[in-house]
């Protein structure tokens, strides 16, 4: 019996030994010795290297990790460093390529989740072949090209954008996401535009010929919103987005902040002096109105909203717009014909490759600028560009991506017929895609922002919205009505 006793005291002192050994080595306590291993490391590398070098390697490290674990990340991060303009306020994050630390471990995430996990589903569309064929099209054309590097360095930055949309069209796989990736960006763009609000403000007060700083308008930063002309367009383009999305959202402070970001626009528009982007807002106010079911009370919505924008503009904005009218007179008018003239001129001469991507200016120095011209060097057309740059072929691709897009918005407005009470918003959305789109080619007509975010990311926003409609659709058991 002892000798029992012994052995049973022997073997509880064991197992509590080895209970205690656990609860001193335990798995929260291992994951703060790899934290401290990890801190030590990055101290001593930021002793011995360059310490951008190691932020960014970092960085780049966690980044990766939390995208594989939810490549949806991805998306959200891209967002802010596109439209935040990071680097413009950092210059020391212009040596770290975010931009490719972002696209390419998010496409690879996806990727990884697609073909080995199965969690992810590729969305299947047309788009695909387009994107494809405006690849090609480059390719084809960057040999022949005077500027051939050139070329080839712009089909690349193309490849990423249609990486964007991809990213977009797949990522957001569902209304909650699709809405998160919109506040986001309508948000991040309401920065820039109080930016350039409170801006004008101050430059107005400041300058002695204030007739000039008004005709000449104010940016929002730096990079594709640094020009005026080019900010008051891709404030034209969000403006439906922010504004359908006060009529989608339902509690009161959505609707008020989303309100709220829809004036904010206005009146960037204004402040910008683009001429092109009020006219591509009152293009959309128009289709807005034709779309409407209630005709009159959506007229005096309109004729208010362009009413009240006209007795807000200073007269010398009233002057510049009223101006259009004399183009021959106007300076501005003319230097774009003589810029259309020779895209036109360069598609006749080159109809199957163009001159290749990037090269309209290098062309135009060296052989279609007329003697007596004097102004900028960029074609100021979206539709001439893609024509003067890759041909005829270019300026169908383009052409048909946006009659391809027009058609998934009013398809998913079909697919909605099957539930019209629950899938309302997506109805609102898709007419707010419409609308995105229209101030965009309209604007297009007379600035060069054809490789610019705004398409590619108004191309992944509208086929995500209608692969979200078709997903719904098909937990509805109703036939589509039609």
């Amino acid at each position: 019996m002892p000798e029992l006793t012994n052995t049973l005291s022997n073997t509880q002192t064991l197992q509590g030994g080895q209970a205690f050994g656990q609860q001193i080595v335990g798995s929260k306590h291992l994951y703060w010795a790899i934290i401290a291993v990890v801190c030590v490391g990055f101290g001593i590398a930021v002793a011995l290297a360059n310490p951008l070098i190691v932020l960014g390697v970092v960085g780049a490290t966690v980044m990766s990790a939390a995208l594989f674990v939810m490549p949806y990340l991805g998306v959200l991060v891209y967002l802010v460093f596109e439209y935040a303009r990071l680097p413009m306020m950092f210059p020391f994050l212009q040596q770290m390529q975010i931009g490719k630390v972002i696209v390419v471990p998010t496409i690879i995430a996806w990727l990884v989740s697609w073909a080995i996990f199965k969690k992810s589903v590729l969305v299947k569309d047309k788009l695909y072949y387009l994107m494809g064929i405006w690849l090609l099209l480059a390719l084809v054309s960057a040999p022949f090209a005077l500027n051939s590097n050139a070329a080839f360095f712009a089909t690349f930055d193309l490849l990423k954008w249609f990486i964007i949309s991809f990213l977009l069209m797949n990522l957001m796989d569902n209304l909650t996401k699709w809405k998160i990736a919109m506040w986001i960006l309508l948000l991040l763009n309401f920065k820039l535009c109080q930016h350039q609000i409170r801006s004008f403000a101050v430059g107005l007060a400041s300058v002695s010929n204030k007739a000039f700083f008004i005709h000449d308008g104010v940016g929002g930063g730096s990079g594709f919103f640094g020009n005026a002309t080019d900010f008051g367009l891709a404030m034209a383009v969000v403006l439906p987005l922010a504004f359908y999305l006060s009529k989608g959202t339902r509690p009161l402070i959505g609707k008020l902040i989303a309100a709220g970001m829809t004036f904010g626009f206005t009146i960037s528009v204004l402040y910008s002096g683009s001429r092109g982007a009020a006219l591509a807002m009152f293009v959309a106010a128009f289709v807005y109105w034709f779309q409407s079911r209630k005709k009159v009370f959506t007229a005096v919505l309109v004729v208010g909203f362009i009413t009240a924008f006209w007795l807000i503009a200073p007269p010398e904005w009233k002057e510049r717009f009223e101006s259009a009218e004399n183009y021959e007179e106007d300076g501005t008018a003319q230097q774009r014909f003589k810029l259309w003239q020779a895209g036109l001129a360069m598609m006749a001469d080159h109809p199957l490759t163009g001159v290749g991507l990037r090269n309209y200016q290098t062309n135009f120095v060296n052989g279609y600028m007329p003697a007596d011209y004097y102004g900028a060097f960029v074609c100021h057309n979206i539709l001439i560009e893609a024509g003067s740059e890759l041909g005829v072929g270019g300026v169908a691709v383009v052409l048909a991506m946006f009659a391809l897009a027009f058609m998934r918005n009013r398809q998913t407005r079909r697919l909605c017929a099957r539930a019209p009470d629950e899938m309302r918003e997506l109805v609102l959305y898709s007419r707010a895609m419409d609308l995105g789109l229209i101030t965009y080619f309209v604007g297009g007509m007379f600035v060069t922002v054809l490789y610019y975010p705004h398409l590619y990311v108004l191309l992944g926003f509208t086929f995500a919205l209608h692969n979200i409609a078709r997903k719904r659709a098909d937990e509805v058991s109703v036939p589509v009505a039609g």
